[in-house]
């Protein structure tokens, strides 16, 4: 079955390659019924997404878009809010999702960016935790978990996102029981508050991943959490609004997932598979 709304979009405004309009005019092109703009925050730190000018300029477009196309699909004003993000007001926004793209060191004070570059990634592993890989994940998700939780959003984005650039398991193991010991307990936190779980295709369209995020062992687990999800491209382009849609809904359906969560502008949905 089609899905036909992706709740998890960037443009031009962020890092996306595409205008808000083009990514409209791309979703009603494949058949969406609803798309979700999720421009990231500003992260001063970085110079890294929507600062205040911009922001402003983002939901002005949107709004605008929301009348333009009101009779061809309905279009939602959202945000993504980020751990090392400045403060925002949410007052303006149809929803907004949560995640963590940093993770913090207690012994150096600073946050490593973790889906960047691999160097900033090892610099974290070497100068931020000593070498010590189960500290730096340990961190990760407990830092995951404690700001999406407090947040409550729509639903919790990319939540295995530290794997990005571990492609060839060679970072950290993966596969290793601490590790998975420590996702999982993320995972439980998650399910106590009650959020949808994003899956997330996006790796996959860029070529770090051959999975989604996040793995199938952590969507195994949220299966007999009895947890719902949600899939999404977090897509940076036109072409990818829908990428992997189809394939993530036999994925799902393979692992026990009997529907997944789709967004209309009344909220989401269960659509079976």
């Amino acid at each position: 079955m089609q899905l036909t709304s992706n709740m998890h979009t960037h443009t031009a405004y962020c890092d996306g390659k595409n205008t808000a309009e083009e990514m409209v005019q791309a979703a009603i092109k494949k058949g969406f019924t609803t798309l979700g703009f999720s421009g990231h925050c500003y992260v001063p730190q970085e110079q890294f997404g929507m600062d205040q000018h911009t922001l402003q300029a983002y939901i002005a477009e949107v709004t605008r878009l929301k009348e333009k196309y009101k009779d061809r699909i309905d279009i939602l004003l959202g945000i993504e809010l980020d751990n090392t993000a400045a403060p925002i007001s949410l007052e303006s926004f149809d929803y907004y999702i949560a995640d963590i793209h940093a993770v913090y060191s207690e012994k150096t004070r600073q946050y490593y960016v973790v889906d960047d570059k691999r160097e900033i990634l090892l610099k974290a592993l070497q100068e931020g935790f000593d070498n010590n890989t189960q500290a730096m994940y340990h961190a990760y998700f407990a830092q995951y978990a404690a700001f999406v939780t407090s947040k409550k959003p729509l639903y919790a984005a990319h939540m295995d996102l530290i794997c990005k650039l571990n492609g060839q398991n060679d970072i950290f193991d993966e596969t290793a029981s601490s590790y998975q010991k420590e996702a999982l307990s993320c995972l439980e936190k998650l399910a106590q508050a009650r959020l949808p779980l994003e899956v997330n295709t996006g790796g996959i369209y860029r070529g770090y991943r051959k999975a989604p995020y996040p793995a199938k062992f952590l969507l195994e687990a949220w299966r007999q959490m009895q947890g719902e999800v949600i899939i999404a491209s977090d897509s940076h382009d036109a072409d990818s609004i829908d990428f992997y849609f189809e394939e993530m809904q036999k994925y799902l359906k393979k692992i026990g997932y009997t529907y997944v969560l789709t967004a209309t502008k009344q909220g989401l949905v269960r659509q079976f598979l």
